[in-house]
């Protein structure tokens, strides 16, 4: 992969989900997140598949889900997340629109 993948890196996943509106900081921290703690040893792709390209079990994805809620400082609301995670994409979608804590102590 790491070949394949020549030229891609956090910049350029950045950079590519920023043009489709996400949330800069959010895609970074995530990207940082699945390399240092989820062990991903090559350059990740927002099309990524969580299980079958990053190797991710269920109890992986639900404790990155867990720990980038804290990291970016966002409460999970139950019934938010209408469809499962499949890629990276839909981890930083989910993310993204999740509320800040903030909002929720002001509401």
């Amino acid at each position: 992969m790491n070949e394949k993948r020549a030229g891609s890196n956090e910049y350029t996943f950045v950079n590519y989900l920023s043009a489709y509106g996400f949330d800069a900081n959010i895609a970074r921290i995530t990207y940082q997140y699945l390399q240092e703690k989820q062990n991903v040893s090559f350059p990740i792709e927002a099309s990524d598949s969580l299980d079958e390209d990053l190797g991710l079990g269920s109890g992986d994805i639900a404790e990155s889900v867990a720990d980038l809620l804290a990291l970016t400082e966002r409460e999970s609301q139950p019934g938010m997340m209408h469809t499962p995670l499949i890629t990276v994409e839909d981890l930083v979608r989910y993310l993204q629109a999740s509320p800040r804590k903030a909002e929720i102590a002001a509401a």
